[in-house]
């Protein structure tokens, strides 16, 4: 009801904007759709109709269609070659990739965008958002239902609603994989710690070329897993910037393995992040609610600005911290440093690996939906100097530390004093 009566009170308005002479907008139909168009002042110098305006949005709404058909859902580079093979009207400069994705999304049928600028289906099941949104409920220890709730409803708002109910959220978590428990004392889903021991070969997630594949296929899966090690070795031993994926429900796993088998020591960016800031903040006496309250709003406005500008700073002492590092280390969690537009920090890690033989070193973990092909981070594309600088973290490799340890060429004491 709500949203009948804002339409009407939009078109209305629109409709009154008409009639006045250089109205800004003007009512268009076109394929069953009414869009709100801007007009163009320079439409008699050659700028396109309202009518073209239109048949491109029209278009780019049917691309995006079809883009939200598609299984499993397209990579955001494949999103912008897409959307940019529809043809813009004469005359007008096409918009920018976001905007294209925001305009296609509105003049559809059938596509919504997520947080992360993804297209998927309006309606898409409460399952596939969950498992797509995976990643989304890392880092916290422990996560309420409302919690799970808001976070895979904030990724995907236009998806299926995730179940309030406890057993049927715990139902759909474990469809999907996840390794979150519930734990009734606590009224709250939580992530067992413990042992790598727990990922037994009876309970470890293998490939396609795992198990059941045949003999071709696991001598194939086995060369990947060494080759992998060995690049992981070389990274750590020379103190190089790599950034490795792996699918969110290993992400836990992958990050057990690569801190035991080459000793490097964990580091939350995000937990280091969020405390610093709030150190920073209270230092300056402001209310650490309103902050938080500020980051949870658009990403726009004088606050927000403000915010922004005291990440940066925190960032760069951040920065400095982790380039005073003894010891290489394994970066998790770094969310944060792309919502707040602080990717330099990985410029910066990543040149000085480069350039001093000395440096720490890092191995940034981030996971990632299967169907990326380049290092993102919330959508955000991770710079690297080099492709060798990424890769996969599979199933295979994580099997392959549970063969026996002879032949095993580690030596950790060798890894622990590089460099």
């Amino acid at each position: 009801a709500r949203r009948r009566a804002a339409d009407a009170v939009a078109r209305a308005a629109v409709e009154a904007e008409g009639v006045r002479e250089g109205a800004r907008f003007a009512l268009a139909r076109h394929a069953g759709r009414v869009l709100i168009v801007e007009t163009d002042p320079d439409a008699a110098d050659g700028g396109a109709s309202v009518d073209a305006r239109a048949r491109y949005a029209v278009a780019l709404g049917e691309a995006c269609d079809e883009i939200a058909r598609a299984e499993p859902l397209l990579t955001p580079d494949r999103v912008v070659d897409a959307l940019g093979a529809v043809p813009s009207p004469e005359g007008v400069a096409p918009p920018s990739a976001d905007r294209q994705r925001r305009l296609g999304a509105s003049a559809s049928t059938g596509a919504a965008l997520s947080s992360r600028l993804e297209i998927y289906p309006r309606g898409m099941s409460a399952e596939r958002a969950l498992r797509l949104g995976a990643g989304s409920l890392l880092g916290p220890k422990a996560l309420g239902v409302d919690d799970v709730i808001a976070r895979i409803g904030s990724r995907y708002p236009e998806a299926e609603p995730l179940p309030t109910v406890p057993s049927a959220l715990r139902a759909l978590l474990k469809a999907t994989g996840s390794d979150l428990v519930w734990r009734a004392d606590g009224n709250e889903f939580v992530r067992p710690a413990g042992p790598l021991s727990r990922f037994s070969s009876s309970t470890l997630h293998r490939d396609g070329t795992g198990t059941h594949a045949d003999d071709d296929g696991r001598e194939a899966a086995r060369r990947a897993a060494e080759a992998l090690d060995e690049t992981l070795r070389a990274a750590v031993e020379r103190r190089r910037f790599l950034v490795v994926a792996a699918a969110p429900k290993r992400h836990e796993a992958v990050a057990e393995r690569l801190t035991a088998r080459f000793g490097l020591e964990a580091f939350s960016l995000e937990r280091a992040l969020v405390e610093a800031l709030e150190a920073e903040v209270r230092g300056k006496k402001v209310d650490w609610d309103f902050v938080c309250a500020v980051d949870g709003k658009a990403q726009d406005g004088t606050d927000w600005r403000r915010l922004r500008g005291l990440v940066a700073d925190v960032t760069k002492r951040l920065t400095e911290r982790l380039l005073r590092a003894e010891r290489p280390q394994l970066l998790l969690h770094a969310g944060l440093i792309a919502r707040y537009g602080q990717m330099s920090l990985l410029d910066t890690l990543q040149e000085a690996a480069e350039a001093d033989r000395t440096a720490a070193g890092h191995v940034l973990l981030l996971p990632m939906d299967e169907q990326a092909d380049k290092p993102m981070i919330d959508g955000t594309p991770v710079p690297l100097t080099l492709p060798s600088r990424f890769v996969r973290a599979g199933g295979a490799w994580i099997e392959r530390d549970h063969e026996p340890a002879s032949g095993d060429r580690m030596n950790e004491g060798r890894v622990a004093n590089a460099g």
